[in-house]
C-alpha cells in the first residue's frame, strides 16, 4: 500500500513540475510577444551601407531613355521585373528565379488549398 502511495504522490509531483513548466514558459512567451516592441533590435537593412543598394548605371540608362527614346517605354513595374529578372539571371543559379507578384498569390491559394471557382455544385444521387 505504501508502494502505490509513493507511486501516487511521485506522479502528482510530475504533473505538478510540469504544469509549473507549462506555465512558465508560456508567461515568457507572452511577455515576449508583448514587449518585443519595446527593445530596439538593429535591423540587416539599416547597417547595411547606402551606396550598396545604389545602381547608378541603371539610372543614368533610364535618364538616356527619358531623353532619347521615340517609342512608350514599359510601365515603371515592367521596368523593374525585368531589372530583376536580370539581376537573378547573372547568379546562373536555375533554382534561384523571380516569379510575378500575381503568379506567386495565385501559387499560394493553390499550395494552401484554397480555390476560386464558379460556385457551382456538383451533386451525386
Amino acid at each position: 500500500m505504501q508502494a502505490l502511495s509513493r507511486s501516487v504522490q511521485s506522479y502528482k509531483r510530475s504533473i505538478i513540475i510540469g504544469v509549473l513548466a507549462g506555465v512558465s514558459l508560456a508567461v515568457m512567451f507572452a511577455a515576449g510577444f508583448f514587449f518585443h516592441s519595446l527593445v530596439d533590435f538593429p535591423t540587416v537593412a539599416a547597417s547595411a551601407p547606402e551606396t550598396r543598394y545604389s545602381y547608378p548605371l541603371l539610372d543614368e540608362v533610364q535618364t538616356l531613355l527619358d531623353q532619347h527614346y521615340l517609342r512608350p517605354q514599359p510601365d515603371y513595374t515592367q521596368r523593374q521585373y525585368a531589372a530583376v529578372r536580370g539581376l537573378l539571371g547573372s547568379l546562373n543559379d536555375r533554382y534561384t528565379f523571380f516569379i510575378d507578384p500575381p503568379v506567386a498569390q495565385s501559387e499560394t491559394d493553390v499550395l494552401a488549398g484554397t480555390y476560386g471557382g464558379t460556385g457551382c455544385a456538383r451533386v451525386t444521387s
